[in-house]
């Protein structure tokens, strides 16, 4: 026999017995790549953008009601979640991570607070449990924030806050002008901030509109 013959029969049933090998490492390699481009591509389009803002001219944003028979204003900010595909933001929480104080000059500066301590969602169960629970936002649905609340005749604002330490209690009895700054976290979707000038003068009327107070948007 020709060995030369051989030798090609024996290149031949190698190559045969390695081909579909080697088109399987192809296709899963070619199946692994796509799929990662793939869940990159999915991954973007469906997740959400939070957005968290304050206007007094938003319906919501300041709102007037009772408890006890005695006028109450509660200051909230709106937060939503949008994207054209995306899936509702996951796991939402609100934190109000600063309080600055406006000095003679005009300028904000740091206070005795320097923690991250939950808000409350509104509109929720009477259980603290559910008013600091952690809450999807599905897309283009409203959600409020309780920053702040006045109750007619008191002699502080309250902050919504999960706990309240005792060493601000005489910062929130304080007359003047602040500088809240909340941020909302999501389990799926990047953090966002807003901030919030708050003026408490402790000087209510006998009308609706107050001057006890004055809420505005805040633009770094």
């Amino acid at each position: 026999m020709d060995p030369n013959i051989t030798d090609s029969v024996i290149i031949a049933d190698s190559l045969f017995t390695w081909t579909p090998i080697i088109a399987g490492c192809i296709g899963g390699i070619i199946v692994f790549v796509f799929g990662k481009l793939w869940n990159s591509v999915s991954w973007k389009l469906t997740r959400p953008k939070l957005k968290v803002e304050f206007d007094k001219k938003t319906q919501g944003c300041v709102s007037y009601t009772t408890a006890n028979r005695r006028p109450v204003v509660y200051i909230r900010m709106k937060a939503t979640s949008y994207g054209r595909f995306a899936i509702a933001a996951r796991g939402c929480r609100a934190y109000l991570t600063n309080i600055e104080k406006q000095n003679e000059k005009g300028e904000f500066e740091s206070t005795a607070y320097c923690d991250s301590i939950r808000l409350a969602w509104s509109c929720q169960g009477p259980k603290p449990s559910e008013q600091f629970r952690s809450m999807d936002i599905p897309r283009e649905v409203n959600q409020y924030i309780d920053v702040v609340s006045l109750l007619q005749e008191d002699n502080l604002f309250r902050l919504h806050l999960e706990v309240t330490p005792n060493r601000y209690i005489k910062l929130f009895q304080q007359t003047g002008t602040f500088l809240f700054t909340v941020h909302v976290h999501a389990e799926n979707a990047s953090p966002v901030k807003c901030k919030l000038v708050f003026t408490w003068r402790h000087a209510w009327d006998a009308g609706k509109n107050s001057d006890a107070f004055e809420a505005l948007s805040y633009k770094d």
